[in-house]
């Protein structure tokens, strides 16, 4: 599943929540998040917020193509997007 979640403050600064499994995309400086991934509940043994977000595939592609850089195009961000996802399918 898809994730967008806001850093936890510890200690020793700013980290990823531990019940994010690969964190640290994407991030919009609008409103300090991120994006990040976990597996779906049935094979997740951990518990995730209820108040996180969780992102469809269509909402992750509509973000990475907002925060894309001025020199990429639409095609070249949503293949990125697209991308990311089947990585982490």
């Amino acid at each position: 599943m898809i994730l967008e979640y806001k850093m936890c403050r510890t200690d020793q600064g700013m980290k990823v929540p531990s019940w994010v499994q690969d964190g640290g995309y994407y991030s919009k400086a609008s409103d300090f998040s991120w994006v990040g991934w976990s597996p779906d509940n049935n094979v997740r043994e951990w518990y995730i917020p209820d108040t996180v977000v969780v992102l469809t595939n269509s909402q992750f592609i509509a973000r990475v193509v907002a925060l894309k850089p001025s020199s990429q195009s639409v095609d070249a961000a949503t293949a990125e997007a697209n991308a990311w996802i089947t990585d982490r399918s």
